[in-house]
C-alpha cells in the first residue's frame, strides 16, 4: 500500500512539474483570407485563384523563335486585388494589394488557347485567373494556366 501511495504521489508530482504547452497566437497580416478560404481541396493542389489588375505590360519577348511569347508580349505587372483560394501546398503568402510578375502563355493578345476564345488583356484590365508560382530570375511568379474576364 506504501508502494502504491508513493508511486501515486510520484506521478502527481511528475504531471504538476512538466511544462506547459505554449498556446501559440499569431497574426496574419491585413488581407489574408481565413484559412479554410485559402486552402482548398477543390482547387488544382499548388495553384492560386485571383482577381488581378493589370499594371504593366513587360516589352521583353522569349529568345525561343518557336515561341509564341517570342512576338507576343506574355508578361505583365499585375495587382493582387482579391486571393480567391489556394490549393494545398500553393503560395499562401500572396495576399490582396500585392503585385507580381504574371506570366501569360497564350499572350495578353486575343487569342484562341485551348479551345477557349480570349479577348485579351490590356493595362488596366481586371481579370480572374487561375495559376501556378514559378521562379524566374527576376524573383517569383505566377504562371496563369487560364483566365476569364469577370
Amino acid at each position: 500500500m506504501i508502494r502504491t501511495l508513493a508511486s501515486i504521489l510520484c506521478t502527481l508530482a511528475f504531471v504538476a512539474c512538466s511544462p506547459k504547452p505554449k498556446v501559440v497566437n499569431r497574426e496574419l497580416p491585413p488581407g489574408t483570407p481565413p484559412l479554410n478560404q485559402r486552402i482548398d481541396l477543390g482547387v488544382p493542389r499548388a495553384s492560386i485563384t485571383f482577381t488581378g489588375r493589370i499594371m504593366s505590360i513587360s516589352r521583353d519577348r522569349s529568345a525561343d523563335s518557336t515561341d509564341v511569347c517570342a512576338t507576343a508580349p506574355c508578361m505583365a505587372r499585375v495587382e493582387i486585388r482579391t486571393v480567391n483560394m489556394v490549393g494545398v501546398g500553393g503560395p499562401t503568402y500572396i495576399k490582396d494589394g500585392d503585385e507580381m510578375m504574371v506570366e501569360f502563355p497564350m499572350t495578353l493578345l486575343p487569342t484562341e488557347y485551348q479551345g477557349k476564345n480570349l479577348p485579351g488583356l490590356n493595362v488596366g484590365s481586371i481579370f480572374q485567373g487561375m495559376g501556378f508560382e514559378i521562379v524566374t530570375t527576376q524573383g517569383s511568379a505566377i504562371r496563369l494556366a487560364e483566365y476569364k474576364i469577370p
